[in-house]
């Protein structure tokens, strides 16, 4: 059940430079999260804005910030008019940015290179190293938390050189539950990274495809030969989808762009299509519902469309929305310096952690002393427990951790990581020493129950916490009320392809006589399940179900 708190991604700036910066070292390098420059008088101070679903604080020039937050509030409102709301990942836990100038970069910065090259000595010769930096822009990621640095050259800033970049849209995709499957997101992020930014309204450059031979024969004859995988083959992955990889992804672009092509007329009817993929695997019934006609005529559509989509670019007027409110920016309260800042410094520590343990925890010390700061000097904001906690736990702190997740979780913060990972520790300590089999009454059980609730209510949906919620519930003697059955089912449902989760679940609404509920879902699980091992406990379970219920 440790899992979650491991689930960081780095990838590169959630809003990414259209041009080219400046050439990074060549060779292996040791890349570093960049460290948030320290309290100085001498610096300027920090800006906070708050725009839809992001939490920025900066210390940018006022224009600066301006812009880049205007830039990505548009640019977002781009990736919303390609691809449905639904097919991204929601979050109720606002994502954090973190702004500087190139002006003022850290002197910590210098200073972890400086050790990391010290410590490559000759006993480490051999291992590829040949520089250090700190990446000039990145994104980390845990199970409901996103945060991203950016160092900005206010000389050169041109808000009109950004975009959002393809590592976070693909995040977006990859969240996303009940989990997209493979050829859809590899579509639309082919489809996404043939967009030109630069043009108005929307375009997207001529699709790229797999041989080079057959767009020159396409571009003389229309009718000219062009290789196509059949439908089931492209959308199960199997056959020739398996064999070759890369002419899977470009069809898979080209399923896409056909769809978002008005000309086609199937945009809405596609995307309902894509979306009930999601629930269960795709089949020609399914799609043929949505669509009206089936997979030999859906290849000859495409196959037709090819020539136009290799020729000419895409052109995707936008609808016209309400303006957007307007930006507030302002100078930054302790509260907000501390609790960004310390998220920030907190997401970092997994991955130099992985990638360059010696300096982990200079990153840990730097997160525990910004967030720690704002505690002692009274501030019990909910959402700053909540951060606390959670670098507690970094830190091997378990105990500790569980004094700030009490009182976060107590405050009503919404952070389904916190609440997910106090129910898990309060489990651990009923269930420490006990026998698998002892069940647990509903006062005992009760303080593990209340955080999962609030997790399960949140949004992102973590699997761990799914899964927690149903062993919870078969080992206790108190029945779940029609709300926690909808919970279980939910959350089984969100994560319908992962066996661990449904088959959990399944016993779960079983002990407690849901016995048609788990039915159902244990055939919706089955149709995901992808090798003999996983089939036959789907089976066993089913006949599990058919026993007659034991007495609690």
């Amino acid at each position: 059940m440790k899992r979650t708190g491991k689930k960081f991604i780095a990838g590169w700036l959630a809003l990414a430079a259209l041009a080219t910066a400046a050439d990074a070292p060549p060779g292996p390098a040791v890349e570093l999260p960049p460290m948030v420059v320290e309290e100085a008088a001498t610096l300027p101070p920090w800006l906070y804005v708050r725009a839809e679903d992001t939490e920025y604080l900066s210390r940018c020039k006022e224009a600066t910030t301006r812009g880049y937050v205007e830039m990505r509030r548009s640019r977002m409102r781009w990736v919303r008019a390609l691809f449905p709301e639904e097919l991204l990942a929601r979050s109720d836990v606002p994502r954090v940015t973190v702004l500087a100038s190139q002006r003022i970069k850290s002197a910590a910065n210098a200073e972890v290179i400086g050790e990391v090259l010290r410590v490559q000595d000759a006993a480490r010769s051999g291992d590829g190293y040949v520089g250090a930096r700190t990446a000039p822009n990145m994104m980390l990621t845990d199970a409901d938390a996103i945060g991203v640095f950016a160092y900005i050259d206010e000389s050169g800033f041109d808000r009109n050189q950004l975009t959002i970049s393809s590592d976070y849209v693909r995040h977006l995709l990859v969240r996303r539950t009940p989990a997209l499957p493979a050829w859809l997101i590899d579509g639309i992020m082919t489809v996404y990274n043939a967009v030109l930014f630069n043009e108005t309204p929307i375009t997207l450059a001529p699709l790229a495809w797999h041989s080079g031979e057959e767009v020159r024969a396409l571009a003389k004859d229309a009718g000219a030969p062009r290789t196509l995988l059949p439908m089931g083959e492209l959308l199960s992955g199997t056959g020739g989808a398996a064999r070759h990889p890369l002419i899977a992804r470009v069809q898979a672009a080209l399923v896409v762009r056909w769809a978002l092509d008005p000309r086609n007329g199937v945009r809405d009817a596609f995307w309902k299509f894509a979306a009930q993929s999601a629930v269960a695997p795709a089949s020609e019934a399914m799609f043929q519902a949505c669509l009206g006609f089936g997979y030999a005529d859906w290849r000859d559509r495409l196959s037709d469309y090819l020539p136009v989509a290799l020729r000419e670019p895409l052109k995707l007027p936008m609808e016209k929305s309400a303006p957007p409110a307007a930006l507030e920016i302002r100078q930054a309260t302790p509260n907000e310096i501390a609790r960004l800042r310390g998220e920030w410094e907190r997401l970092a520590v997994p991955l130099v952690r992985g990638r360059h343990p010696d300096h982990a925890v200079r990153y840990l010390e730097q997160a525990r002393r910004t967030l720690r700061r704002a505690h002692e000097a009274g501030d019990r904001d909910p959402r700053l427990l909540a951060a606390l906690g959670l670098c507690e736990l970094e830190a091997g702190e378990p105990a500790v951790a569980r004094e700030f997740l009490d009182a976060a979780v107590a405050g009503g913060v919404v952070r389904p990581r916190a609440a997910y990972e106090l129910a898990r520790l309060r489990w651990g300590e009923l269930v420490r020493g006990q026998p698998a089999t002892r069940q647990h009454g509903a006062k005992e059980m009760a303080p593990v129950l209340a955080p999962l609730r609030a997790a399960l209510d949140q949004a992102p949906l973590i699997a761990e916490a799914v899964e927690l919620w149903a062993d919870a519930w078969t080992r206790t003697t108190a029945a779940p009320t029609e709300a926690d059955v909808a919970r279980l089912v939910r959350g089984a449902n969100h994560f319908i392809a992962d066996p661990k989760v449904c088959l959990r679940v399944a016993r779960a609404l079983g002990r407690h006589g849901k016995k048609a509920e788990a039915a159902e879902l244990l055939g919706a699980g089955f149709l995901h399940a992808r090798d003999d091992a996983t089939r036959a406990q789907f089976a066993q379970m089913f006949a599990a179900l058919k026993m007659p219920a034991r007495q609690p």
